[in-house]
C-alpha cells in the first residue's frame, strides 16, 4: 500500500517484481502498474487519509499485454536507434537512414501489430542522446522524439505534431492524456513541470533514484514515477492542496479544511 512521504515526494509504493510501465486511469483515481502480464491497480491518495486498499490484480488479454522489454536504444550509427512499445501492440522504431554531417537523418515508423500506420522523416540531429529519443506517453496516445530545438509530440498513428517543448536534452519525458500538462527530467535528476499552452515551467525539483518511467494524471494532480529497478513509484504533488496536506504532515501541524 502507499506509505506517505517524511520528506521528497508525496507518497511511495513498493510493488512485487520489476514494473516496466505506469498509467493513471482516465479520471486519475487509480494508477495502473504493469509486470509481465499483470497490471496491479492502485487507488491513489484521497486528502489526508492513510489507510489505502491494496491492489486488485487484474490479467491483461493476451492482445493487451505491453511488452516487459524496456525501450531500447540501439547506437548512433546507420540502421536502428531506438524502439519503443505500448499497450494492445503498437510500436515505434527511430531509424538512422544515414549519417551527415549534421547527425543522423531519421525517419519514424508507427505500427500496429505488424500493419505500419505512419510514416515521418525527422530533422538530423548531433546530439546521440537527442537523435535516439523516443517514447510513448499519455496514455500511449502519443509519441515523443527529440529535435534539434525541441520535443515534439505526435498522434501516435498519424504521427501529426500535436503539441512541442522547447527544450532539449532530456533523458525522459512525459505528457498528461489531456495534452495539458508535460513531464521532463534531466540527467542530473533534476525534475521540472510544464504548460504545454505557453512553455512556461510551473514547478521544479530533484529526483534522488534512478528512473524508468514516468507518467501524469489527467486532472493535473500527480507526477508519478518508476524508479529502484521497476519496483518502487514515487508520487509527487502538483496541485496546492495535496501540497498543503503534504506540508502539514510533514511539520505534524492540523491541515485546514477545504
Amino acid at each position: 500500500m502507499w506509505q506517505y512521504a517524511e520528506f521528497g515526494s508525496y507518497a511511495r509504493l513498493r510493488i512485487d517484481g520489476a514494473a516496466e510501465r505506469l498509467y493513471f486511469s482516465s479520471d486519475s483515481n487509480t494508477l495502473e502498474t504493469v509486470v509481465d502480464d499483470q497490471v496491479l491497480t492502485w487507488r491513489m491518495p484521497q486528502g489526508s487519509e492513510y489507510a489505502v486498499p491494496e491492489p486488485q490484480p487484474l490479467r491483461l488479454q493476451a492482445d493487451q499485454t505491453p511488452s516487459a522489454e524496456p525501450t531500447e536504444y540501439l547506437g548512433a550509427a546507420v540502421g536502428t536507434l531506438r524502439e519503443a512499445t505500448g499497450r494492445l501492440d503498437r510500436r515505434a522504431v527511430l531509424i538512422c537512414e544515414k549519417l551527415t554531417r549534421g547527425g543522423c537523418s531519421r525517419r519514424l515508423e508507427s505500427w500496429d501489430k505488424d500493419v505500419l500506420r505512419g510514416t515521418l522523416e525527422l530533422e538530423p540531429v548531433l546530439n546521440d542522446t537527442q537523435a535516439s529519443f523516443l517514447t510513448f506517453s499519455g496514455d500511449d496516445d502519443y509519441l515523443i522524439v527529440a529535435s534539434r530545438t525541441k520535443l515534439r509530440i505526435l498522434e501516435w498513428q498519424t504521427l501529426d505534431e500535436v503539441a512541442s517543448l522547447f527544450v532539449n536534452q532530456v533523458a525522459h519525458a512525459a505528457v498528461s492524456p489531456g495534452l495539458q500538462r508535460a513531464a521532463t527530467l534531466d540527467a542530473d535528476g533534476t525534475a521540472r513541470i510544464w504548460n504545454l499552452a505557453d512553455d512556461t515551467r510551473i514547478a521544479q525539483f530533484k529526483l534522488d533514484r534512478q528512473t524508468r518511467a514516468m507518467a501524469l494524471s489527467d486532472d493535473n494532480r500527480w507526477l508519478a514515477v518508476l524508479t529502484d529497478g521497476g519496483q518502487i513509484v514515487e508520487l509527487y504533488a502538483l496541485s496546492p492542496p495535496d501540497l498543503i496536506n503534504q506540508a502539514c504532515r510533514w511539520l505534524a501541524a492540523p491541515c485546514p479544511n477545504p
